[in-house]
């Protein structure tokens, strides 16, 4: 029989079989793809990614967490505070501050920004400020905005759409129809009253 014909004439047996096969079809690393695309779509949106973890797709603990940097003015001229905080903005530039990201259990990122933004020097339309007016107007800029918590669940953000994705290719690349697709594609048959299968 073929495999419309078991699941025609079998639908218990077809069942059988297709849990057998989708439990150990995916031996392989069927995500880099994903990893790829989603690696390349950050680094358009200021976010270095340098390594990605998941678990899915059964659990509490599931999800997609992942380490890399977010390069501060980046990241400000994505949101405009480039236009709402110029000081903060033209400081983390020269700086070159950024926030890096880590992972913790359960797939939870945390970060943590590195930034020496008010040591430097008064620049752009701020270039006339003293040193000591530039750095109480660079540090009040960064405090308001938050760059810590706003960066993380920026990041955050785009961890579950990958999550998303990855379960939706794993639900198409475990589902029914490419069971059938394999089965057809290889010219897998089954005996008749018989569990197994004969390639």
């Amino acid at each position: 029989m073929n495999i419309l014909e078991l699941r025609d004439r079998d639908p218990k047996r077809f069942e059988e079989e297709y849990y057998k096969w989708a439990e150990y079809t995916l031996d392989y690393e069927w995500w880099e793809n994903l990893y790829e695309d989603f690696t390349t779509d950050c680094a358009a949106l200021g976010v270095r990614v340098d390594d990605i973890t998941f678990n899915g797709f059964h659990s509490q603990g599931d999800g997609v967490a992942f380490v890399g940097r977010v390069y501060v003015y980046e990241w400000m001229e994505q949101k405009g505070h480039h236009i709402t905080h110029p000081a903060a903005y033209l400081g983390c530039k020269d700086d070159g501050s950024y926030v890096r990201l880590e992972t913790g259990r359960n797939n939870n990122m945390r970060a943590n920004m590195e930034e020496y933004a008010n040591q430097t020097a008064p620049s752009g339309v701020f270039a006339g400020l003293d040193q000591e007016a530039w750095e109480e107007l660079v540090d009040d800029q960064i405090s308001d905005l938050s760059i810590e918590d706003e960066v993380l669940s920026f990041c955050e953000d785009l961890a579950h759409k990958l999550y998303r994705e990855l379960e939706t290719e794993y639900e198409h690349l475990t589902s029914k129809s490419m069971f059938i697709e394999h089965c057809e594609c290889n010219e897998v048959t089954f005996e008749e009253n018989e569990n197994e299968v004969c390639i």
